[in-house]
């Protein structure tokens, strides 16, 4: 028997990894209930004595091989997606998680009957299958290709066998390990406490940083100010780099609108030129009416005339063209400031995941640390683990399956092997 704190600590290994693989895989699904069976065996043929036969349905992840006869457009090797279904060409988008392959073999086959207009042969086979997820008193719990024929204890093997410590090299090994991870991830949570800091001074238009209270909770207050000097820095230059944006833009606008100044005044000046211009121009058509002046000077006036409206309508043009600038700086000015808002706010969630990330590796850290420590010591009296329990979880068609058994159970693809330590209470 294992004493408990062995049991202890390999308890929560086993939750924390199984809590990892349902975040990251999606061949472990949450299933709405559990029903507690006795074993199938995975696999089509001759049933072992008190056995039940299933073929396993296709899930996400799996690789499937399809061959078309004659039809090398039609025929390719094809991954089933996170959504359960497989993208074919010209055939399109296919369900197939839950299927049996000859369930899909036949229903692609009446797609490409139907495309073709005449009867292909189609088949369809598993090229690759989903892995098994092995958690708990194993020596690197995680994923381990399926193969036919899979029982518990060959998914053992494939991921190093039984978890051993013994109070020699390799806990010594593992505990620094461990302690430098440990170390890693909480200079990077001082790192990104302090880089929070700095984007959230940003936001608020501060220009100076001053600790925050989770650094110096953590940190002596001149490491905690060294590491806020490297990030002062880092605010300044950007600050004086988005000052300088800023100020390029409002001259930019001040230039704009001083132009816009000057054309409306010019504006005035040719109108005031065109309204003398045509008084002279209606003296002129009178003098010439009543015989006293000359064709000629009518026509000099005339083209005058002509050409202060010609500079009036280009001046107009040139005025409305300035306002559209104007009004688009404007906009572009108010944008800046708002895109910096929205990337200093996308990149204080950045820090703050990473965070929360930090804080998940430390606490993990420090545990398991404590719990080697205490096992190291716990396994100079006893370093053997002579029984097992495990358990498997299944996806099935009546929902989770939770099968306990012994090492010779058979595996489907997609299971989740549960490992623990023999306990007899």
């Amino acid at each position: 028997m294992i004493k408990n704190g062995l049991r202890s600590a390999h308890s929560i290994a086993l939750a924390t990894l199984a809590a990892l693989v349902v975040a990251i895989s999606s061949a472990t699904p949450a299933f709405p209930q559990e029903v507690r069976t006795v074993a199938p065996v995975c696999w089509p043929g001759p049933s072992e004595k008190g056995e039940r036969s299933v073929a396993p349905s296709l899930g996400s992840g799996d690789r499937i091989a399809l061959r078309v006869y004659q039809q090398p457009d039609l025929s390719g090797e094809f991954r089933v997606r996170d959504d359960g279904s497989v993208s074919l060409p010209l055939i399109g988008t296919v369900p197939a998680a839950g299927l049996k392959v000859g369930a899909l073999e036949r229903m692609v086959a009446e797609r490409a009957n139907t495309l073709s207009g005449r009867r292909l042969s189609v088949s369809i086979e598993v090229v690759e299958w989903r892995p098994v997820f092995v958690l708990g008193h194993v020596e690197r719990p995680g994923p381990t290709p399926f193969v036919p024929g899979m029982t518990a204890l060959k998914a053992i093997a494939s991921v190093g066998g039984l978890f051993r410590l013994t109070a020699g090299g390799g806990a010594a090994v593992d505990l620094s390990r461990e302690a430098a991870r440990l170390g890693i991830a909480n200079e990077e949570r001082k790192q990104n406490l302090a880089r929070l800091a700095r984007l959230q001074a940003q936001m608020e238009g501060d220009r100076f940083l001053r600790p925050p209270q989770r650094l110096l909770t953590i940190e002596s207050p001149q490491r905690a100010e060294e590491i806020i000097e490297r990030e002062e820095e880092v605010l300044q230059q950007q600050t004086l780099s988005y000052d300088a944006e800023i100020r390029a833009r409002d001259e930019m606008l001040l230039l704009v609108s001083e132009q816009i100044d000057a054309m409306l005044g010019q504006h005035v000046h040719t109108l005031t030129e065109i309204e003398i211009a045509n008084k002279e121009l209606a003296r002129m058509e009178n003098l010439v009416q009543r015989g006293l002046g000359r064709r000629g000077d009518l026509f000099t006036i005339q083209r005058i005339v002509a050409g202060l409206e010609a500079d009036e309508r280009e001046l107009t043009a040139r005025t409305a063209r300035a306002k559209a600038e104007l009004i688009t700086a404007q906009r572009d000015r108010e944008l800046l400031s708002i895109a910096r808002q929205l990337e200093l706010r996308r990149e204080v969630n950045a820090v703050e995941s990473a965070l929360a990330s930090n804080e998940l590796v430390v606490a993990y850290s420090r545990r398991v640390i404590e719990d080697m420590t205490n096992l190291a010591l716990e396994a100079e009296d006893e370093n053997r683990i002579d029984r097992v329990d495990v358990e498997i979880v299944r996806e099935s068609e009546a929902g989770v399956l939770v099968i306990e058994g012994g090492l010779n159970n058979k595996l489907c693809p997609g299971d989740v092997l549960k490992v623990t330590p023999y306990s007899d209470y």
